[in-house]
């Protein structure tokens, strides 16, 4: 709901911050999902995601949160983003290649062989 746990709409714009809507540690793509369940089912068709306060981000949150905002009618964009959040949100949002994680997989199993 807008207005409540740091969902705040002004105008149009839909400003979240996640650190009062999620915590300052964002882990599980559950809580990525959450988000944008919220931010879908708000009536704004703009949304600010504020990552102030984020201590720490996974790889899963962070690439649920850009297969979200990709597959998202919305415009959403993000506001006070530490440089280290942002360097694993870049790195989650880039596409892997199958040969790639072919690759990794093999690896190990030769290690066991």
């Amino acid at each position: 709901m807008e207005g409540e746990l740091g969902f705040m709409s002004k105008s149009k714009i839909l400003r979240i911050s996640l650190k009062r809507t999620i915590a300052p540690y964002l882990a599980l793509r559950a809580s990525a999902d959450r988000l944008f369940d919220r931010i879908e089912s708000s009536q704004s068709k703009e949304a600010v995601i504020d990552f102030s306060g984020i201590e720490t981000i996974t790889r899963s949150f962070a690439h649920q949160y850009a297969l979200r905002k990709q597959s998202s009618q919305k415009s959403i964009s993000e506001a006070r983003v530490p440089s280290s959040i942002k360097s694993v949100m870049v790195l989650s949002a880039k596409p892997v290649h199958m040969a790639t994680v072919a690759c990794r997989a093999v690896k190990p199993m030769q290690l066991l062989l």
